[in-house]
């Protein structure tokens, strides 16, 4: 992810740390802020992994957020996605889990454009249901754009037909 020099590697690593600042620092409430206001990706935009900042979860007091993306980032360590192979078709993916230097394949997911369950407009989706039963069939992420390669995603659950945020990350290159 970071090239050249030592000293390139660590102003790459500060661009980045500086682009994630705002969202880092956000509330429930501003993170969904951005997120309305960001632009749906495209089905092929998204190719190869993306590394992911857990932002917000529900139930988390703020004053535990540091310590619940810690630990979070333990485990999840971001997405790796697969364009469509055809035009209008489903992108492909799974969850990088463990070592972001040897990631190990976790759960898999299909991407496709669909209508928000938040706000109606256009997301790219990531659905973990397609092909499964039990708790996974209820549960998908959404996929705007807020930045240059900076994606917001809120994880959603279905509840009676209404979709619930748990979580709020990140994702980029």
């Amino acid at each position: 992810m970071f090239g050249g020099t030592g000293t390139e590697a660590a102003t790459q690593l500060r661009a980045l740390v500086d682009r994630l600042a705002p969202l880092r620092a956000a509330d429930r409430a501003g993170l969904e802020s951005q997120w309305c206001r960001g632009a749906s990706p495209s089905a092929d935009e998204l190719e190869g992994c993306y590394r992911g900042k857990l932002l917000w979860m529900a139930g988390v007091p703020d004053s535990l957020r540091p310590l619940t993306s810690l630990a979070w980032g333990g485990l999840w360590k971001g997405k790796a996605f697969q364009r469509p192979r055809h035009p209008g078709g489903d992108g492909r993916g799974y969850n990088l889990q463990l070592s972001w230097s040897l990631p190990v394949p976790g759960l898999p997911f299909v991407t496709r454009l669909e209508a928000s369950r938040i706000d109606g407009q256009q997301v790219l989706t990531v659905d973990y249901g397609t092909g499964r039963g039990g708790l996974w069939m209820s549960v998908r992420d959404e996929l705007r754009a807020v930045g240059a390669g900076l994606y917001l995603g809120a994880m959603l659950v279905d509840l009676r037909g209404e979709g619930r945020v748990l979580s709020y990350f990140s994702l980029q290159r």
